[in-house]
């Protein structure tokens, strides 16, 4: 007997924390409402284009509250515009997008049974980072993987100690937070290091060779270089 997939091909899915994030808001009906739609026009996809008038006349809404909703979404972190454009006539109001949705979390978090169990506080976190981070699977597994080790430290996450992390790897990148995340889980750290991270990568990037006297050059934390102990020659790759 052939197993259905799941979900099925028709199936529209918004995770729970993602419906706990709409009802912290002013207007969750229609954020739950215009998210669902585009969903529904994405199908399997994660991009889709579409026109302000064409959700007004679907979903028989105001033009503004459109736009106000759909701006809403962008600033939660669950859309992107890709393009857009206005492909009609010059004195025309209407405006033709290129939007990006944010799928891969339903797509991670249904891949087996124990993704159901995430936390909450997993997926809320995650949609306070940039859309490319929340689309990095890399990063989707260290920041869960964090998530879960604070819990198993008796040291959960809270919102203030979630904000205070985000705005520690934000500035260096996916990648060197991913490292940092799974470096802190690999060691049984409870906090981030992100800029031990980024320099420990760049000792690896720009090792020198020994001196022609067999003097090594050392590192320079002030200078983040290495450079000769006596001379203080420094080495650029």
């Amino acid at each position: 007997m052939e197993r259905t997939k799941y979900p099925p091909k028709d199936t529209v899915i918004i995770l729970r924390s993602l419906f706990d994030t709409f009802l912290k808001e002013d207007t969750p009906s229609s954020l739950i409402s215009l998210y669902g739609f585009y969903l529904y026009l994405a199908e399997d996809k994660s991009e889709i284009t579409v026109s302000i008038n064409d959700i007004a006349e679907k979903l028989q809404w105001g033009k503004d509250r459109v736009r106000k909703t759909h701006q809403r979404l962008i600033e939660i972190g669950i859309l992107s515009e890709v393009k857009v454009s206005n492909e009609c006539k010059p004195n025309c109001t209407d405006v033709v997008m290129t939007l990006r949705i944010l799928r891969i979390l339903h797509r991670h978090s249904i891949k087996n049974k124990k993704h159901q169990k995430i936390k909450n506080i997993s997926t809320s976190f995650l949609l306070t980072f940039p859309i490319d981070w929340q689309e990095d699977e890399s990063f989707q597994d260290a920041l869960e993987g964090f998530v879960r080790h604070r819990k198993q430290k008796r040291l959960p996450l809270t919102p203030r100690s979630c904000k205070l992390t985000r705005d520690k790897l934000l500035p260096h990148g996916v990648a060197i937070a991913t490292a940092a995340l799974n470096s802190s889980q690999e060691h049984g750290w409870t906090g981030v290091f992100p800029e031990a991270e980024k320099e420990q990568q760049a000792k690896k990037n720009t090792r020198p060779p020994i001196y022609d006297d067999g003097i090594k050059y050392v590192w320079d934390n002030e200078i983040g270089r290495y450079k000769h102990p006596i001379s203080g020659q420094i080495y650029i790759p």
